[in-house]
C-alpha cells in the first residue's frame, strides 16, 4: 500500500473516504496517497463514522474507537455492519443486532430465519436488517421482504428502499417490485448527485434506473461511495478508482471490505493528515 500525506487545500476540510484493506484502514489524503491509521488482528467488515468518532468492526468480535483503538463492546461473533438510527449507532453480528454503546441486545436473529445479519439500514424512521433470505423491521421483527439467498446491501433512496443481493435483481424492498437485474451477485447500491448506482459482479457499475453502464472494472465491485462530490468505487480489483474517470486513486494490498466518510477535520487535528 502507498502511503503519504499531503495539506489540505482552501481551508475546507469537508469529509475524507476511509476504507479498509484486509486487517488494515486506510484514509484517503488529497493527493491522492493512502494514510494507514488502524491495523487490527483480523479483516475489518464495517467502518463507520458516528458522532465525530469514527469506529470499526469485523471478525475480530470488537467495536474499536478506530483513531483510538479504545474498546466500546465486545461481541462473541464476526461484527458484520455499524449504522446510526436515530441518534443511536447500532451494530449487527451473526446472530444478534445491538444497541452497541449500551451494550444492549434489541433482536436476535439465528439461521434460518433471516440470520446472520448482514446490514442494516435506516428508512423512513424505521431500522431495517438482513441477511439470508430475509428483511426485517428490526424493532419489531415484521418481516418486510423475503429473497432467494443473501442481501448484501439496504439502500434508501427518494423516499424508497431498495435491496440487492445474491439473487441478482434489484427489488423496491417493500413492494418487491423488481427494478434491475445484473448478470451476477449486486454488492453495491449507493446515491450519488441525485442518482442511484449499482456494482457487483458483473465487473461494471450501473447508473441503477436509467440502465446505463457507466464504468467497467477487471473484477467484482464491492463498494461504491459518494464522498464531497466524487464517486468511488472499491472491490476485488486491489484498488479504489473515481468511478467516472476510472483514475486509480489508492492501490490496496487485498479485497476492500468496508468504506465510509469522516470529518477530515478530525484527522488534520490529530496531526494524521496535514
Amino acid at each position: 500500500m502507498k502511503t503519504s500525506s499531503s495539506k489540505v487545500s482552501d481551508g475546507v476540510l469537508g469529509d475524507a473516504l476511509v476504507f479498509s484493506s484486509l486487517d488494515r484502514v486506510f484514509v484517503l489524503d488529497n493527493d491522492g496517497s493512502a494514510v494507514e491509521i488502524a491495523k487490527r488482528r483480523c479483516p475489518v467488515f464495517a467502518l463507520h463514522s458516528h458522532n465525530g468518532i469514527l469506529y470499526d468492526a469485523g471478525n475480530y468480535g470488537r467495536i474499536i474507537e478506530t483513531l483510538t483503538g479504545r474498546e466500546v463492546a465486545k461481541r462473541g461473533d464476526i461484527v458484520s455492519a455499524l449504522h446510526t438510527h436515530r441518534g443511536i449507532l447500532y451494530d449487527a453480528s451473526d446472530y444478534g443486532i445491538y444497541d452497541t454503546l449500551s451494550d444492549k441486545q434489541i433482536a436476535k436473529r439465528t439461521r434460518g430465519i433471516g440470520g446472520p445479519t448482514r446490514i442494516l439500514c435506516s428508512h423512513s424512521g424505521i431500522l431495517y436488517d438482513a441477511g439470508c433470505d430475509k428483511i426485517f423491521e428490526t424493532f419489531s421483527g415484521r418481516l418486510a421482504g423475503e429473497r432467494k439467498g443473501f442481501v448484501y446491501r439496504l439502500h434508501s433512496f427518494k423516499g424508497i428502499l431498495y435491496d440487492s443481493g445474491e439473487e441478482e435483481i434489484i427489488f423496491e424492498t417493500l413492494t418487491g417490485q423488481k427494478i434491475a437485474e445484473r448478470d451476477g451477485r449486486i454488492y453495491a447500491l449507493c446515491t450519488h448527485d441525485g442518482k442511484l448506482y449499482d456494482g457487483g459482479e458483473y465487473c461494471a457499475v450501473f447508473e441503477t434506473l436509467a440502465n446505463k453502464e457507466v464504468a467497467k472494472r477487471s473484477d467484482s465491485v464491492s463498494f461504491l461511495h459518494s464522498v464531497d462530490g466524487i464517486l468511488y468505487d472499491a472491490g476485488v480489483y486491489k484498488g479504489v478508482f473515481e468511478t467516472f474517470s476510472g483514475k486509480k486513486v489508492a492501490e490496496t494490498d487485498g479485497l476492500t471490505y468496508a468504506v465510509c466518510s469522516h470529518p477530515r477535520k478530525d484527522f488534520v487535528d490529530r496531526g494524521i493528515l496535514k
